[in-house]
């Protein structure tokens, strides 16, 4: 009987008795408490599934930042290009030069007019500009460094002695990124231009990552447009290459000639406004005085006693010479401000009156005396990528189509300043590992606070003589005579000299990058690179006319001057990611704060005290990542609140019934479960001789639990042999036995012949 009450526990439990409609489900004459009971089980059933298929659907397995900790930091190499074309730092010393048409001594390196040039750098200014850079992530002007170099030998500098020279070449474009990105020495940033110096570590021997934040020098070109409300037109002739044959070219005027006022916009003091120069005044200046040289050229200006009359109106053509020779119809175009649009050079007698646009658009003249209030400033065209005059999106050069292009005049500046980078690492230390999540200002909280900034003074040097010194400096050197000192959040470089009229990132005179290169970047943006001319100097081609996403992404940025200026941020600061790199790293001795801190516990806990400590195996506090398991969604979570409620109701219920009416007991909960066992059941309506129906289920099992029963019919030869194996464990003798059998023999065929 022991195996029929197994078999319907395992059989009711399931689903079979609700799949097959067996007795044990049906509500009819069922007591509403037990039918409500036998419901709440079906829906408890019903909400495990229902919770355990939907409620793991809202975990979700996250990345979060946890609490601060040091750990060590190692250099980690790029991989890329940039990491490939970067040679090991030099051991020869970084030099420097000064003078235009012949070398000269730079300030503090010797006499003006000595026969030799010292190139080497003296050791006070030296300390001067590392002294507040020391203890920091900042980078100082000497660890910015060219890229490549090369080492050279002149009679006249150092005695004959080599010495170091920069070098150019164009490694890759990250133009087209569009991100804040990491590369060999830089973190570059090609959604707006601008660079960041570091030499690149990143912690070791964390599993998931981390995230933590640095200071470091930053620099920016910054570019101000206006409109010149000049368009220039022309149709396509033919599709015949090398060059698209171009017809009916004229100047559209748009304002920029009937507009124009008479007397040039007054500058006021914008040459010089405490070191920050209005680039939107000198870009206006720079365009009155190229669209009055250009209305002097087309002969459409008048005197009168008022001043100047332009015999124009808005939208009246004006045919210009060489029938468009010198437009650039695939790409953009950026050249200086010298009226090439005429005649597409600049050698002719007529275009001497743009000449000198420049020099009135930067503020200074080579020539002038660096007096330390000059800031350092590029000026030029760009002559944006042409489009359908009809209005069309199409960029397909198709014959007899008109095209337009828009003309604008720009003035660029460098600008220097403090970043806090926020980095992330995810996974092992790796240069493709780390990121960049955030760049912000650093804002300085006090006066002590705000950067000190110095510029070298040269009063008896031509600009064209000397590149100045720049950067910053501690409290300390902030009365240093021969230095202009300025405390601000920012700083604009400035103009560096041009030996023997070399003023593009390909001059390079010596060792000492960042007092020349960040001028020539612009210099370059505005004369070679989006040119015919650019690969073959070895730089990059920037016009657009042979990648069609760099024209695409022009395209879209040269249409309204305000967006204008970043062509000529991104491409100063692509040439610069070529061209220079950071040294200064959480590796270098006494380079960061955190280091310092550390390493003074580690010598004083140290018996006896051990100064030779360094900072090469000790690194800033990081917050580091760790797995972290959330939910996402409380809708998922709703079968599994429901079941629990359900669960707890149930639970309170049967406590409260067990404590107050002692009926929901175990010992009462055994006997129920027993007396409702289907073998315990057949056994006392056919069998209540062999066992009490109340007995416990040690005794039940040893008297009952062998006794076979089958459904349907009996068994007498089962019976017989079960009633003498129990006679026999009584003790009784073979009548005993028989007399036994005889008797059940007969109660067997009595009861079959009841059932017929």
């Amino acid at each position: 009987m022991s195996s029929r009450s197994v078999i319907g526990r395992t059989i009711h439990s399931g689903l079979w008795p609700t799949l097959l409609q067996a007795d044990s489900v049906q509500s009819f004459g069922v007591d509403l408490r037990v039918l409500f009971f036998s419901w709440l089980t079906t829906i408890g059933l019903c909400l495990v599934a229902l919770a355990s298929a939907v409620t793991p659907l809202g975990l979700e397995d996250k990345i979060i930042v946890s609490g601060n900790q040091v750990v060590r930091f190692v250099y980690v190499k790029d991989n890329s290009s940039f990491g490939l074309g970067t040679p090991t730092r030099p051991s020869l010393g970084i030099s420097r030069l000064c003078g235009q048409i012949q070398l000269l001594n730079c300030p503090g390196q010797g006499p003006i007019d000595a026969v030799g040039v010292n190139s080497q750098i003296p050791d006070n200014i030296t300390a001067m500009f590392i002294d507040a850079t020391k203890d920091s992530t900042l980078s100082s002007i000497f660890d910015i460094q060219y890229r490549q170099y090369r080492t050279a030998i002149d009679k006249r500098i150092d005695s004959g002695n080599p010495h170091l020279q920069g070098s150019f070449r164009s490694l890759d474009s990250l133009i087209l990124d569009n991100q804040i990105e990491v590369v060999e020495g830089l973190v570059v940033d090609t959604v707006n231009g601008g660079i960041g110096y570091r030499n690149h570590t990143a912690p070791t021997g964390l599993k998931e990552g981390a995230t933590w934040r640095e200071d470091l020098l930053w620099v920016e070109p910054v570019t101000e447009c206006v409109d010149t409300n000049l368009t220039l037109h022309f149709s396509l002739k033919n599709l015949s290459y090398p060059q698209l044959a171009l017809t009916s070219v004229y100047l559209r005027d748009d304002g920029g000639f009937a507009n124009l006022a008479a007397t040039a916009p007054h500058s006021g003091n914008w040459i010089n406004t405490d070191g920050v120069p209005d680039l939107k005044a000198r870009a206006h200046l720079a365009a009155w005085l190229s669209n009055y040289a250009t209305t002097t050229i087309l002969n459409i200006t008048s005197s009168s006693k008022t001043g100047a009359i332009f015999n124009s109106t808005v939208g009246q053509r004006h045919d210009i010479p060489g029938n468009g020779y010198g437009i650039k119809v695939n790409g953009i175009k950026l050249t200086t401000v010298d009226g090439g649009y005429l005649n597409g050079t600049t050698n002719g007698p007529a275009l001497l009156d743009f000449i000198p646009i420049h020099t009135a658009c930067s503020g200074y003249d080579i020539n002038d005396i660096n007096d330390g209030t000059l800031v350092g400033v590029s000026c030029g065209y760009i002559y944006g990528t042409p489009y359908r005059s009809d209005g069309s999106s199409s960029f397909l050069f198709e014959p007899q189509t008109d095209w337009q292009q828009s003309m604008y005049v720009c003035a660029s500046a460098v600008r220097a300043s403090i970043k806090t980078v926020t980095f992330s690492l995810n996974g092992t230390a790796a240069a493709s590992n780390l990121s960049i999540s955030s760049v912000v200002d650093r804002v300085p909280t006090s006066n002590a606070d705000t950067p000190i900034w110095a510029l070298e003074l040269a009063p008896q040097r031509k600009i064209a003589d000397v590149a100045p010194l720049w950067g910053l400096i501690s409290n300390h050197f902030a009365h240093t005579p021969g230095f202009r000192i300025r405390r601000a959040a920012f700083f604009f470089l400035p103009p560096s000299s041009q030996y023997k009229g070399l003023s593009t990132i390909m001059s390079a005179i010596d060792g000492l990058a960042a007092t020349r290169v960040f001028q020539q970047a612009l210099r370059s943006a505005y004369r070679e690179v989006a040119g015919a001319t650019a690969p073959a100097l070895g730089i990059a081609s920037y016009g657009g006319d042979d990648k069609y996403a760099v024209l695409s992404k022009w395209q879209t940025l040269s249409t309204t001057p305000a967006s204008a200026g970043r062509i000529v941020n991104l491409i100063a600061v692509d040439l610069l990611a070529s061209a220079t790199v950071g040294t200064k790293s959480l590796l270098s001795s006494s380079s960061n704060p955190f280091c310092n801190r550390v390493l003074h516990l580690v010598r004083r806990a140290s018996s006896p005290p051990d100064n030779t400590i360094i900072g090469r195996d000790c690194a800033p506090a990081v917050s580091l990542y760790r797995r972290h398991i959330t939910y996402r969604k409380a809708l998922y979570a709703f079968p599994a609140i429901a079941l629990l409620a359900l669960w707890a109701a149930v639970v309170g219920l049967a406590l409260c019934f067990g404590c107050l009416t002692h009926r929901a007991t175990p010992r009462v909960l055994r006997r129920l479960l027993n007396q409702t066992a289907v073998g315990r059941v057949a056994i006392t309506l056919l069998r209540p001789d062999l066992c009490d129906v109340d007995a416990t289920t040690r005794v039940w099992v040893e008297r009952v639990g062998k006794v076979r029963l089958n459904f349907g019919r009996w068994d007498a030869k089962d019976l017989i042999e079960e009633e003498i194996e129990m006679a026999v464990q009584r003790g009784g003798d073979t009548v005993t036995r028989n007399n036994r059998r005889r008797e059940l023999g007969i109660r067997i065929i009595e009861e079959r012949a009841k059932s017929r």
